[in-house]
């Protein structure tokens, strides 16, 4: 009779495991393609910058344009993705923790238990990205410049415009990861992960 009354709980613990391994590995997945992206990115950019340094088509200023735009809209695709990565692995954790304090109870620091904050508050993973894919669409705007025909006189605004355009992208991007992050953590996350 024990056995019966204790099965019910044993498949709820047995499910909620499982659920948990899932969300690991789901986040562990995300997290790791978000690294190596993030590492790539800058590499490949700047690989591909030397490499039109070096071919005779600088000498034809219109093909810069066209590398310019192409490279920055990748770059700002992939930034995109990049923060629709970090909303799913706020998702993720939160829904971790809530999973790890009813298996094992809140004393119990598992891998998604809060960690401490860091001594330099710019020392995140959404910082380095806030930097690094504004970075590299603003090079990519800068190409784009050099490919204008220097008599229609944009000439001087290649780097006032690169600048501004990595400020803009840069803010405006911590600003909606920060937000999304406040905003999953301000939800239970259970029930509006449910409905995704």
């Amino acid at each position: 009779m024990s056995n019966s009354e204790d099965s019910p709980a044993e498949d709820r613990f047995t499910a909620l495991r499982i659920v948990y391994e899932e969300l690991c590995k789901s986040h562990d997945g995300i997290a790791e393609f978000r690294a190596k992206l993030l590492a790539l990115l800058p590499l490949a950019s700047g690989t591909g910058l030397f490499a039109i340094i070096k071919i005779d088509d600088v000498q034809k200023p219109e093909h810069l344009l066209a590398i310019g735009i192409f490279g920055g809209l990748v770059a700002m695709a992939l930034y995109l993705y990049e923060i629709r990565g970090i909303q799913h692995c706020t998702v993720f954790t939160i829904r971790a923790r809530a999973i790890e304090s009813q298996l094992i109870g809140s004393s119990f620091e598992g891998a998604f238990s809060p960690i401490r904050r860091p001594k330099l508050p710019l020392a995140t993973n959404t910082f380095a990205a806030a930097v690094i894919y504004p970075a590299t669409i603003s090079v990519w705007a800068y190409v784009a410049f050099c490919g204008i025909d220097p008599r229609l006189g944009f000439e001087p605004l290649r780097v006032p415009f690169s600048l501004g355009l990595f400020l803009l992208v840069m803010v405006t991007g911590y600003w909606v990861s920060k937000a999304e992050y406040a905003r999953c953590h301000d939800d239970t996350g259970i029930e509006e992960a449910q409905s995704e």
